[in-house]
């Protein structure tokens, strides 16, 4: 039987879930700039000072959205692991559970980040709270994989942002080439194995 402070962190998560999904309609059909809080909240059915108990303004509820989209808690535990193990191999399943990440929410991913771009406010927000802190674990992951000589010597901050690059630009080309994309065509799972060998291999025959 749940605890009760099991039962009231389920609660909590149910109605910040209920929260985030009535912002990302909202923000799809209107906009992030003509959005309103009072909109959101009849959306979802909470009394408007209910979203301020869990978010502090429009701009933390669209950067939730962003980091909810992109389970930064599970890649933080993914990373931490594969940093202390300096595991090459970690880095074919990481991709992969990117890769399926962005494949499945691509459409809701570039709506959020539509807004982000035109907005200064929002784009430092993202870069502090979510884009800087995965790219800092991905730097320590490829820093501990180097110095565990599973790595060659290389810029990690670098490569870091060419992981990242490469998986969102994977997304954006797999919801911009539709139903007819390649991508939706081969198993996630040997995506993920080629893009590791890119990263790991190069493409250039030894």
């Amino acid at each position: 039987m749940a605890s009760r402070e099991e039962r009231k962190q389920k609660i909590i998560a149910e109605r910040q879930r209920q929260i985030l999904d009535a912002a990302l309609g909202v923000f799809s059909k209107k906009g992030f700039a003509q959005a309103t809080i009072a909109e959101i909240a009849q959306s979802a059915g909470v009394a408007e000072g209910t979203i301020y108990n869990y978010y502090r303004s429009k701009y933390d509820l669209l950067v939730s959205l962003i980091s909810d989209s992109m389970d930064t808690e599970r890649l933080t535990g993914v990373l931490e692991q594969g940093a202390s193990a300096g595991d090459t191999a970690l880095l074919g399943p990481l991709i992969q559970d990117r890769l399926n990440i962005g494949f499945d929410n691509a459409d809701r991913f570039l709506v959020l980040m539509s807004e982000i771009y035109h907005d200064a406010s929002l784009r430092e927000l993202y870069s502090e709270q979510v884009a800087q802190p995965i790219l800092k674990r991905l730097e320590n992951y490829l820093e501990s994989s180097v110095s565990q000589g599973a790595f060659r010597r290389l810029d990690t901050r670098v490569a870091a942002r060419a992981l990242m690059g490469m998986v969102m630009g994977m997304a954006i080309i797999y919801m911009f080439e539709g139903e007819t994309s390649v991508l939706r065509k081969i198993p996630r799972d040997e995506i993920a194995s080629e893009l590791a060998g890119v990263m790991l291999e190069g493409v250039r025959k030894s």
